[in-house]
């Protein structure tokens, strides 16, 4: 991804682009056109706390170009406006992959998922199938247990040459893809964000037939809750920390006066 005069905010040791949800698209696009790849990777309370932990893990998300707010409180905080109780994906993330999945609809583009359960690629390429058919949608589930299944992934990955690799994925699995193996990776552009469940039922709002035919309604039901809970704690712990960071700031430029 080329250099761009980007306006950036650091939250909380992040840096975080500054920029409408078309202009992201246009610069993603620009990577995947060029052969670069580019990475896009959505930033949020989760992985926040995350980089908050892992020193090393957020000296390597600030060597990315593209980060991006990735949940409802990274948008508030980024645009500098008071955090709310909302705990959603934001107006940001969900403008963003309606524009990027429309565009390659009209490019008949490929994309391949990455995740850690076969119920969320089939989530993700269901909504697809019904609201952008002329994206061809693979996937392959990563067994983090597994010997070797990191591999496994990137030689699918590679036999398949992907226009758009989507990590969707934990953010330590994210940053293990991309620190091992980012240059062993052949596609076009990839895009790390833990959750697009929020995002698709936001757009088609219905357990998926498959889901009922297999009698998997309480399994889907439980995996779309645990990761609503996970991301209600984390919301509030990042709100926290915000406000401490907000209110060190102030005394500090109390005492300097």
């Amino acid at each position: 991804m080329r250099e761009h005069n980007l306006n950036k905010v650091n939250v909380l040791g992040v840096n975080v682009c500054d920029l409408r949800p078309e202009k992201a698209v246009a610069l993603s696009l620009e990577a995947m056109r060029n052969n670069e790849f580019g990475t896009v990777f959505f930033h949020s309370a989760v992985s926040s706390l995350y980089c908050q932990e892992k020193d090393r893990a957020m000296e390597f998300v600030n060597t990315l170009k593209l980060v991006l707010p990735g949940d409802r409180h990274m948008e508030m905080t980024v645009l500098q406006e008071p955090l709310t109780g909302d705990n959603g994906p934001g107006t940001f993330i969900r403008d963003y992959m309606r524009r990027l999945f429309a565009r390659m609809h009209r490019e008949y583009r490929e994309l391949f998922i990455v995740s850690e359960s076969d119920v969320r690629i089939d989530l993700l390429k269901e909504y697809l199938a019904g609201s952008c058919p002329n994206i061809t949608a693979a996937g392959m589930v990563f067994e983090r247990e597994t010997e070797g299944a990191a591999d496994k992934v990137v030689n699918e990955i590679n036999a398949q040459i992907p226009d758009v690799l989507l990590l969707l994925l934990p953010v330590e699995d994210q940053l293990m893809f991309l620190e091992g193996y980012e240059s062993m990776m052949n596609a076009g552009l990839c895009i790390c964000v833990e959750s697009l469940q929020s995002f698709v039922t936001d757009m088609a709002v219905r357990i998926p037939s498959w889901v009922r035919l297999l009698h998997l309604t309480r399994l889907y039901s439980w995996l779309h809750n645990e990761k609503k809970l996970q991301k209600i704690i984390a919301g509030s712990v990042f709100k926290k920390r915000v406000n401490e960071d907000i209110l060190a700031e102030n005394e500090n430029d109390e005492q300097n006066r």
